[in-house]
């Protein structure tokens, strides 16, 4: 739903100063699914970049993104922006076509990013992230505290700017989820040092990045509520919100770093097992939290664990409507906690699972290939009677209902499931170097999926190929998908008149036509490698040093 996503372990190498050849390779697909449109930022500059973090889907089934781009950004069909930095980007998104209706940017002298984006019933459009210097959303200039402080904003429909604010500290502080109801914003972070969400100074984790949180604010002009936070000398960060139909709310993170060694914990309800507290323990470096808090945010339901002894990662959760939830991730070794799991791959395996109201084991899978190379789990929706997920993938993996060959590299994929968790489709859109799928939202039978590509992407769909301009470092792409099936058409039963009993004839009902699906696939040729263009190295995100670390 959201973008909130913390790598299992570096698995990428660097791309800076290297110049690619352009390939365009057809997507591997299995199980029908499709892309109706598709879109991307096209970005000019040497090693300037875009790419999209978060989707939401509006009432009027248009879409809202959020993410970032530096250089002169060019939004489909005809929207224009230039960062003289590192800028967030907001945007919404027409349905139909994938292009942009109005876009809008948190700009200044530093980075920003756009991690989060929610909306409500009116349509407005709230965003969220992190800035690190002074910058100006529309008639709004936010300041940072210190080294960096989360931000967020609410547009309306229409694009107008409504409230904008800021929280942290001195130190290093962000924010990765956002979440709108009841009048209510939640958003979900990080904080490494006393900050203050706006209801005075509270303390902090030391060092690195050691408090999680979740903030709460007034949707209308962004006055402070109310807050909770969990603290720790370790890294303990929040990524990802969700709330049941009770207003319970879901909250998924980590605790643990790489450099920790086990026995990191995160403490719920005071901690205290007398008082009905809950402590977690990390079985390694860092592991997934997962926690059900009551709707006054003063009381953990019940809390749950994910990891084995090295580092593991949340991509996403999202919960069903009946109140399960499903949570994405990736991990190594062998995992245990919420399900037990077990990854034969050097760097990191795929892991999906589904947990009842109270936190019990529904069903779990993972994925493992005979790589030292890590595949990633970035995101998590649920879509009707579907379960869909995305990231990306380096090996030939089988969700279950075919194989994904690789393109070269770091390859975007999707793959849906049903709520049993049995695996109905899957696609991976082949390249020669790093792509990756960052979120989804449900739309209709589908979903909508936003990412980012470095090279070249192809969607299978009518106008639906890109390739970066040359020199750049990557651009953002959004992608409707659906399922592809389309339901039978049956001819219907012919309708019989009443007859009087002395002379009543028989009348016979025709044959119906056998229940056929009808479809029409289209397959794209392999594109040949241009002479002295070899795929296969895995590249690096141009956000950083590291493309799931928060920025510090």
């Amino acid at each position: 739903m959201r973008y909130k996503q913390q790598v299992v372990v570096a698995i990428v190498t660097g791309l800076i100063g290297l110049t690619a050849c352009v390939v365009a390779l057809p997507g591997r697909a299995h199980g029908a699914i499709t892309a109706s449109c598709a879109s991307h930022v096209q970005i000019t500059g040497i090693q300037k970049w875009a790419s999209w973090n978060a989707v939401a889907v509006l009432p009027d089934g248009n879409y809202a993104v959020a993410g970032s781009f530096s250089g002169a950004a060019d939004f489909p069909p005809a929207l224009t922006s230039t960062s003289n930095s590192q800028d967030a980007v907001v945007a919404k998104i027409d349905a139909a076509t994938c292009s942009a209706i109005w876009v809008r940017t948190l700009s200044g002298s530093g980075y920003a990013y756009g991690f989060g984006v929610a909306t409500d019933a009116a349509g407005s459009i709230y965003a969220t992230g992190q800035f690190s210097a002074p910058g100006t959303i529309g008639n709004i200039t936010l300041t940072n505290r210190g080294l960096n402080d989360a931000w967020v904003a609410k547009w309306s429909s229409a694009g107008d700017l409504l409230a904008a604010w800021s929280l942290g500290g001195a130190s290093s502080d962000g924010a990765n989820a956002i979440l709108v109801r009841d009048g209510r914003v939640y958003v979900a972070g990080w904080t490494a040092g006393p900050w203050n969400a706006g209801g005075g100074m509270i303390p902090g984790g030391t060092g690195r990045a050691g408090t999680a949180f979740v903030a709460v604010y007034t949707s209308d002009a962004g006055n402070f509520l109310d807050e909770v936070h969990w603290d720790s000398p370790k890294n303990e960060i929040a990524w990802a919100l969700d709330m049941d139909a009770a207003r319970n709310l879901l909250v998924g993170g980590t605790f643990g770093g790489t450099s920790d060694p086990p026995g990191a914990t995160i403490d719920f309800n005071g901690g205290s097992a007398v008082s009905g507290g809950i402590t977690l323990v990390s079985a390694g470096e860092a592991d997934i939290w997962l926690a059900n808090l009551d709707s006054t945010l003063d009381h953990a339901l019940w809390a749950r664990r994910f990891g084995g002894t090295s580092s593991d990662a949340l991509g996403g959760i999202e919960l069903d409507a009946a109140g399960n939830l499903y949570v994405a991730g990736s991990f190594r070794g062998a995992a245990t906690g919420a399900v037990s799991e077990t990854c034969t791959t050097g760097d990191g395996c795929l892991v999906l699972m589904s947990l009842d109201a109270a936190g019990v084991k529904r069903w779990s899978h993972s994925w493992s290939a005979a790589s030292p190379l890590a595949d990633v789990a970035l995101d998590v929706a649920v879509s009707g009677d579907r379960v869909w997920m995305t990231g990306m993938l380096v090996n030939a993996l089988d969700f279950g209902t075919g194989p994904l060959t690789p393109g070269g590299a770091y390859d975007a994929f999707a793959a849906q499931f049903d709520l049993a968790g049995n695996a109905t489709g899957a696609v991976r859109w082949p390249s020669a170097f790093t792509d990756r799928g960052k979120a989804l939202a449900a739309v209709g039978s589908g979903v909508v999926a936003v990412g980012q590509f470095y090279d070249s992407i192809d969607f299978g769909c009518a106008g639906c190929v890109f390739q970066r301009q040359p020199s750049t470092s990557g651009e953002g792409w959004i992608a409707r998908l659906t399922d592809g099936v389309v339901p039978p058409t049956v001819p219907p039963i012919a309708t019989l008149t009443p007859q009087p009993i002395a002379t009543a004839t028989n009348t016979e009902i025709p044959t119906v036509p056998p229940r056929t699906p009808t479809w029409t696939r289209t397959v794209v040729p392999t594109a040949t490698l241009p002479a002295g263009c070899a795929p296969g190295t895995p590249v690096s995100c141009p956000e950083g040093s590291h493309p799931w670390q928060p920025p510090q």
